[in-house]
């Protein structure tokens, strides 16, 4: 089977040799260029890298969606939308939307000994579709980081203070829902791509 693809082979290139030898010098010079413009082509789009590279400045604000407050007792609670926002530029993300990637918000507080990335119980977006101009990605928080603001917080201090939330912006892969990870690495073994990191007020 090899001997007869390599013999193949053989023929091929006898009769390339065989065509150019029988092509008038007036007329090669034209026909080197059209063989050559094929592989010009092919070498240019092997080298080209998958995808180039996204800007750093994507997530251009975020924080805490406005309008939380404390109420008194206790314990303290809050009141207001328990949510944060990120506004990103989409129109820096197109390569990833050719790929049929969807965007996903995470935010958590860091309160464990480990890696970041095993942060369990992360607070999650929705999904959203990747689009030109500022995309707002919406994050509820979950009883988890909710509880986490409530025990930190001193009576009366700004809601901005502490615990420092963090936000991470992930690109996930067709098929992935926010429901099928907990911690970031989770996400990232599902094939989502960390695209940026953020913490505390912008």
């Amino acid at each position: 089977m090899e001997l007869s693809l390599l013999a193949q082979l053989a023929g091929i290139g006898n009769f390339i040799i065989n065509t150019i030898k029988s092509i008038s010098p007036r007329f090669k010079k034209w026909f080197y260029l059209l063989l050559s413009l094929p592989l010009s082509v092919g070498i240019y789009y092997f080298t080209l890298p998958d995808e180039p590279p996204i800007p750093q400045s994507i997530i251009l604000d975020w924080g805490y969606s406005g309008g939380a407050r404390w109420q008194p007792g206790n314990p303290q609670s809050i009141q207001g939308p328990k949510e944060s926002m990120l506004t990103v530029n989409g129109s820096v993300l197109r390569s990833l939307a050719r790929k049929n990637y969807k965007l996903i918000g995470v935010g958590f507080h860091y309160t464990i000994s480990g890696d970041v990335l095993d942060q369990p119980d992360v607070s999650k977006s929705g999904l959203y579709d990747i689009r030109d101009g500022h995309i707002t990605i919406t994050i509820p928080w979950n009883d988890r980081f909710i509880s986490e603001l409530v025990h930190a917080q001193p009576v009366g201090e700004s809601l901005y203070l502490r615990p420092i939330p963090n936000y991470w912006l992930l690109a996930v892969p067709k098929g992935v829902t926010p429901k099928a990870f907990n911690s970031l690495r989770e996400a990232l073994d599902l094939g989502a791509k960390r695209l940026q990191a953020v913490a505390g007020p912008p």
